[in-house]
Formats: C-alpha cells, sequence, structure tokens
C-alpha cells in the first residue's frame, strides 16, 4: 500500500457493483483530445489475507456498460468491430498474485476481454477498511491491441489509463 494506504482488515469481501467503477482516459483523433469513460462493476469479491501478499480478487465487469457519453461512439465500441458486447457481455479479472514493488502493492493478474485473456498489473492507490467496509482504487495502463481490438489505430490511442474504484462489504 501506499502512505496514503493502510492494510485493510483480513476477510472476505463482496464487491458492491452500484458503487464501484472502472474509468478509462485514452487519446483521440492523433492525441489532440481525450476520451473518458466508464464501465459498471457486476460483480466481484476479494479476500484479505494474511500475510496481505496471499490475497485475491476476482470481478466481473459489464461490456455493454462501455459509455463515454457520444451514443454513436458507444454504439460503435459496443457492436462486433470492438467488444461485440452481443457474444462477449462480460469483461473478467482473476488475480493470481499481489506483490510489493518500490514500496507499491501490485496485484497481479488476467484480464478477459472479448474471449482474449491477458496478464494485467493493477497498482494498489489506496485501500481502507471502515466499519466492515472495505474501498480500493487501483490503477493500470491496458494495450487494447493485445486483447484483438486494433480497429481504429489512426482515431484512438492504443493504450487505456483505467482506474478501478471498487467498494465491498465483509460477507
Amino acid at each position: 500500500m501506499t502512505p496514503q494506504t493502510t492494510a485493510p482488515t483480513a476477510g472476505a469481501y463482496r464487491v458492491v457493483a452500484d458503487r464501484s467503477t472502472v474509468r478509462f482516459q485514452t487519446n483521440h483523433l492523433f492525441g489532440l483530445t481525450n476520451i473518458t469513460g466508464v464501465l459498471a462493476v457486476r460483480s466481484g469479491r476479494i479476500v484479505i489475507a494474511e500475510p496481505l501478499a496471499a490475497s485475491t480478487a476476482t470481478a466481473t465487469v459489464d461490456a455493454a456498460s462501455f459509455t463515454t457519453l457520444n451514443r454513436r461512439r458507444d454504439a460503435a465500441v459496443r457492436s462486433a468491430k470492438f467488444l461485440d458486447t452481443a457474444r462477449h457481455p462480460d469483461i473478467t479479472f482473476t488475480s493470481h498474485g499481489l506483490r510489493r514493488y518500490a514500496g507499491q502493492w501490485v496485484l497481479h493478474g488476467d484480464l478477459t476481454v472479448r474471449a482474449a485473456t491477458q496478464p494485467v498489473e493493477l497498482t494498489i492507490t489506496h485501500a481502507r477498511t471502515r466499519d466492515g467496509a472495505l474501498r480500493v482504487r487501483a490503477t493500470a495502463l491496458i494495450d487494447r491491441y493485445a486483447f484483438g481490438l486494433t480497429r481504429a489505430r489512426f482515431v484512438t490511442a492504443r493504450h487505456l489509463n483505467v482506474v478501478v474504484d471498487v467498494s465491498a462489504t465483509r460477507e
């Protein structure tokens, strides 16, 4: 955890979907403008273990919830050209290790988008428990090409900056 982060209380936590989000930012039109958007978290579970490095996390994100508040762009991204949400309604994450690097905790796991699974690292920037609730914020840089999302190469940037905000309650 970072200096603003304390080790959360050990235990199992269920993600509260309506209080958790995945936000992203990428560049558009040769880097001249930014695109920001949100995806809804459908479900998830976090187990804070002792030792902390043995902790695990899983999450399912609703691919069809993709929104940038631009209807035309959002429909295009949800279509078979990109996310193909009709055939691949879920984006999933499953962790397989938590490690400390240079004073930061990094959650390693597999991200599956459109049936393509790739490793991803989530850097924990905030984690805290209070009154039986767990709040976690993590960041990642996602390469959309790694998941086969290569359309619009000259219109939209290859990488997305992702911020995951999760609220969970103790099971």
